[in-house]
């Protein structure tokens, strides 16, 4: 219901509109019930800590908090445009080898891979990660680098770095981007732009490694491309 109603969506001419009460009378009233009933749990449990009081030291956290997303949080631009140039490239590439291994047309198409598949001899009712990852050990050599380029591509936590950069404002800073969950607000009503907590830095036992993670903060994407074959994979897997 939250989604039928606050969500938007396009209409034959295009443009974003919202569903409206008349639209779905009947999900409108379990919708107000819903929140009718939400609001009630809330002042009930409003009521019961009302002999806790909030500490001061949460409070400050709280004010804390508060700053940090007026203040907002500085982005790298030239990393996070290069970071997600280079998943590009690296896209680009692993679907080129699934064309030349496969002789599909589109490989990262579901039905197409798996009927590619069965006709090779493997039975494949899913092709999500887990599934992919029980087939790789009993596929042929052949199949066994196919599925593996696969998981390779539809990797998708580069997803932060486009969270990053839709998120910059005027100011080059993130805002609202970190969230307390002190009791003061509820933790549901603070989602941010993109989460802090997701980005921390990765650890690697090679330090080449570290300095593959580095690359795209020093290479332009022009130098990238060319020298894509070399850098691209490697680089895409210690970004993500």
């Amino acid at each position: 219901m939250i989604r039928y109603f606050c969500t938007p969506y396009y209409d034959e001419d295009g443009k974003t509109r919202f569903h409206s009460p008349a639209d779905a009378p009947e999900k409108w009233e379990v919708f107000r019930a819903y929140n009718k009933r939400d609001v009630e749990v809330e002042m009930a449990i409003q009521e019961r800590l009302r002999k806790y009081p909030v500490p001061e030291t949460v409070w400050e956290e709280y004010r804390l908090d508060q700053e940090i997303n007026d203040r907002g949080i500085r982005i790298d631009h030239d990393f996070v445009q290069n970071a997600i140039r280079l998943d590009e490239i690296s896209h680009e590439n692993l679907i080129s080898e699934m064309k030349k291994l496969t002789g599909l047309e589109n490989p990262n198409s579901v039905s197409q891979m798996k009927e590619y598949l069965e006709e090779k001899g493997l039975k494949v009712d899913s092709l999500g990660k887990k599934q992919v990852q029980t087939l790789i050990p009993e596929a042929s050599e052949r199949l066994r680098e196919i599925l593996e380029l696969r998981l390779q591509s539809a990797k998708s936590s580069v997803k932060k770095y486009e969270a990053m950069r839709n998120a910059v404002c005027q100011t080059d800073a993130a805002e609202a981007c970190s969230s307390s969950t002190v009791p003061i607000a509820p933790a549901a009503g603070l989602g941010g732009s993109f989460s802090c907590r997701t980005c921390t830095r990765t650890t690697w036992v090679l330090k080449c490694e570290e300095l593959i993670r580095e690359l795209p903060r020093f290479f332009l994407v022009a130098e990238i491309e060319v020298s894509s074959e070399q850098y691209c994979h490697p680089c895409c897997n210690a970004i993500r």
